[in-house]
């Protein structure tokens, strides 16, 4: 079955600009990829955006059908979201996985699985590097 991705992005929040400016960098999943998160190579180049909080839904691609609108207060940089039809594939897995979906569309935030592939492969290096010394 093929991936439903013309309906998928990440939005990162980039940068507070002031109380009410934020730039956010959009991107656009790849035709046919299927698992995504911190997998950069599939996604399209990211659209750098500056919002203010009337923009946040739209920048956010959320319709009636997403999830209800993060609070502007709450915005952090470093944030990461997935709006569209996507969903946690392995909710059990120490990191979960995203999968794309048919249908069903949400706002995900998943900055913290993000976070924590990079801690794993960090030490994954960490420690190849200390076998071959």
């Amino acid at each position: 079955m093929e991936a439903q991705t013309d309906s998928v992005w990440r939005i990162t929040v980039d940068e507070k600009l002031g109380d009410r400016l934020f730039r956010i960098l959009v991107a656009r999943l790849k035709p046919g990829a299927e698992l995504v998160v911190d997998e950069l190579d599939c996604w399209e180049a990211e659209e750098e955006i500056v919002i203010g909080p009337d923009e946040l839904a739209a920048a956010m691609h959320i319709t009636e059908d997403h999830a209800s609108v993060p609070e502007w207060q709450s915005l952090e940089e470093g944030q990461v979201y997935l709006a569209g039809a996507v969903r946690t594939a392995e909710p059990a897995a120490a990191v979960p996985r995203i999968a794309v979906t048919r249908g069903t569309t949400q706002l995900l935030r998943v900055d913290q699985f993000v976070k924590e592939r990079v801690k794993i492969r960090y030490h994954k290096a960490l420690r190849k590097e200390g076998h071959d010394a």
